[in-house]
C-alpha cells in the first residue's frame, strides 16, 4: 500500500509504487488497514499486501495445492 511505503519512508526509494501502478494499469486494488494481513486469491495467483500477509498467503497456497491434488 502506498501508505505503508510512506510510513516506512520508502516512497522516494522504490522504483515505483505498486498500488499506483496497479491502478494505472486498470487492476483491481484492495487493501486492509496498514500493517494488517491481507491475502487475495485470483485463480492461481496469490498475493499479499505486506510481510504480515505471509501466513495468510501460505495458507491460501496450501489450500489451492490441496484442492488441485484432490
Amino acid at each position: 500500500a502506498n501508505s505503508e511505503e510512506d510510513a516506512g519512508h520508502l516512497t522516494d526509494v522504490v522504483a515505483f509504487l505498486v498500488e499506483d501502478e496497479l491502478k494505472r494499469l486498470g487492476g483491481h486494488y484492495e487493501k486492509a488497514a496498514d500493517w494488517e494481513s491481507l491475502a487475495i486469491v485470483d485463480g492461481r495467483l496469490i498475493t499479499g499486501q505486506n510481510p504480515a500477509s505471509s501466513t495468510a498467503a501460505a495458507q491460501a497456497l496450501l489450500k489451492l495445492v490441496a484442492r488441485k491434488a484432490a
